[in-house]
């Protein structure tokens, strides 16, 4: 059996639907039509879940496609029969309806957050999904991150994608199933489970089994007594999760009637803490720098989406070679086995939300962003890696997209409710720009790229140089540089489409004494709890990366890794 595209919530018994599809772009005036649920035969196949601007999709048409067809057949496998029938898609760019055998099941908004129908009713011996989704990533209303609103990618800005961009599948379960699992551990060992369910459950009880590394640690039987249920149990002599210490403990979750196996879903969880204390970044209560990467999840023959899962996993490699403890995974809800893997090897990283396009200098946004941005963080609730939550970026500079200045009550409403929905992790109102009132972290970016000046701003407490006064009013919070360096230096091409931050060095000698300035500034601020250094690798023609966008190391790895590596003033106590 392939693996299974949420390792976080995964029901054994399930069907990927990756592979080939029908599909045809259909860019008509009107938006959605009425009486078409696609049931001919469409004219063009295409393969899923590769976006078709992509290479392996098979179709690599890169025009903007405001609307596309997808149909699928399949036969469900014998032990599905008499059970419930949930369709599952990990993302589609952006608005989707969904049909099953000619019958609307539903539709989604949102180009970067799961969703799933119950299909159960629709089902028959021979079945075919449809789907079609509508895309404009030029609309003010619709968050598209790195996609380029123009015909060409351009300056940081990239190939758009469309359509399906992650694995759909279907999986069976009983008449009851659980619909979250939420895991709260500390550091002692006491591990708090709560789970929800698509209808009372009461009467019924659910079955923890708990192990690690193959050996089983608990297993017990609760009875539920409400709509929710939730329970405390203890880890005895617990392994903590840690960076580059990915100790995880599996869970399998069954819901039982009597004897009756209702559903069952495997998962894991980590142990560890994250904080402030003294305005330093803490893990597991000791001090840590965040030595971090900027990470946009682009390849050059998927796009959004990875070729495969050794891909995904490269990657995190990629960056722990060159001594980063972690990655911003910017403007883009990474694929979860990516964060599987981050998991896995102990790499922290920052739950991001592809904010660019939207029009955040208008309260209604909120109705646009917020519903996705709670079912991002639904999903990733669970991951360890994840080590802070950062919804915006650059909010008022963005010039990319017709925001004129950010509303400060989207960002403060975003906020408050990131931290309701999670008191565990610090929140960034907007990475960058411009701060509002609230914010658990005050982080700036500065691209400049004349070393000594860097030094002469750096080398010492808080400074908001990049966007002066627009980057908000500093009240104490921790300090970080999310994002700096930018170094352009190109090794694959003729240098006439390559774009970078400022002036690139002459030779690789003076890129890596502008590098290690840098680096080793931000280490030794006695003020500064981490930095983000742009980027892991080239991203099409931005040509700032430390491998190209083939994923080629540019520079010894082992010579960055020392840089980075060297212990920071926060660190030394």
């Amino acid at each position: 059996m392939m693996q299974h595209p949420n390792p976080q919530f995964a029901r054994p018994d399930y069907l990927l639907l990756n592979g080939e599809w029908e599909f045809q772009i259909d860019n008509a005036a009107h938006y959605w039509a009425t009486d078409r649920s696609k049931k001919e035969k469409l004219t063009q196949t295409i393969r899923v879940p590769f976006p078709p601007e992509s290479k392996l999709s098979g179709v690599e048409n890169k025009d903007f496609h405001f609307r596309l067809w997808y149909a699928k057949e399949f036969t469900l496998p014998k032990h599905f029969d008499g059970r419930q029938i949930l369709l599952r898609f990990g993302a589609v760019d952006y608005h989707a309806k969904v049909f099953v055998n000619g019958v609307e099941v539903g539709e989604h908004f949102g180009g970067y957050s799961p969703f799933f129908f119950d299909i159960t009713p629709h089902i028959l011996p021979k079945n075919r999904i449809t789907v079609c989704v509508f895309d404009d990533n030029r609309d003010p209303k619709q968050p598209s991150g790195k996609q380029s609103p123009l015909y060409h990618s351009y300056s940081a800005l990239y190939t758009r994608t469309s359509g399906i961009w992650q694995s759909v599948w279907l999986e069976a379960c009983g008449e009851i199933r659980m619909e979250s699992i939420r895991f709260r551990t500390e550091l002692c060992g006491d591990v708090t489970l709560s789970a929800a369910f698509d209808k009372s459950a009461v009467g019924c009880t659910l079955e923890i089994d708990v192990s690690n590394e193959g050996q089983q640690v608990l297993k017990r039987r609760e009875p539920i007594t409400a709509f929710d249920f939730q329970t405390v149990f203890h880890v005895d002599d617990p392994k903590l999760w840690d960076v580059g210490e990915g100790h995880l403990y599996d869970c399998r979750l069954t819901l039982r009637r009597g004897d009756d196996i209702l559903d069952t879903v495997t998962t894991y969880f980590g142990i560890r803490e994250v904080g402030f204390e003294n305005n330093i970044f803490m893990l597991n209560r000791k001090p840590l720098f965040l030595r971090t990467v900027l990470d946009q999840g682009f390849y050059p023959d998927g796009i959004y989406a990875a070729p495969d899962d050794t891909a995904l996993e490269k990657d995190i490699h990629l960056a722990m070679d060159m001594g980063f403890n972690g990655a911003r995974l910017h403007e883009k809800v990474f694929d979860p086995r990516y964060l599987y893997h981050a998991d896995r090897l102990g790499f922290l990283t920052f739950g991001e939300f592809p904010d660019m396009g939207l029009s955040t200098d208008k309260i209604e946004a909120l109705a646009y962003m917020l519903p996705e941005w709670l079912d991002v963080m639904k999903r990733d609730i669970n991951h360890p890696s994840i080590v802070a939550w950062c919804p915006f970026n650059e909010t008022s500079t963005n010039d990319f997209f017709h925001a004129e200045f950010q509303d400060n009550r989207v960002l403060e409403t975003v906020y408050h409710i990131t931290k309701q929905f999670d008191p565990s992790r610090p929140v960034f109102d907007t990475s960058g720009s411009m701060h509002s009132t609230v914010t658990d972290v005050y982080d700036v970016h500065d691209y400049v790229q004349d070393a000594e000046k860097f030094k002469a701003l750096f080398t010492k407490g808080i400074r908001p140089h990049m966007y002066g006064d627009r980057n908000g009013t500093y009240n104490g919070q921790p300090y970080m540089v999310t994002e700096f360096g930018g170094i352009r230096w190109e090794v694959d091409g003729d240098g006439s489409n390559a774009w970078g931050y400022g002036a690139a060095p002459q030779t690789e000698e003076e890129f890596l004494t502008r590098f290690e300035m840098m680096v080793s500034t931000l280490l030794n601020n006695p003020d500064c709890t981490g930095f983000c250094y742009t980027q892991l690798y080239d991203v099409e023609q931005e040509k700032n990366g430390l491998y190209t966008y083939a994923r080629v190391a540019k520079f010894d790895p082992a010579q960055i890794k020392a840089m980075i590596s060297a212990k920071a003033a926060v660190e030394k106590g």
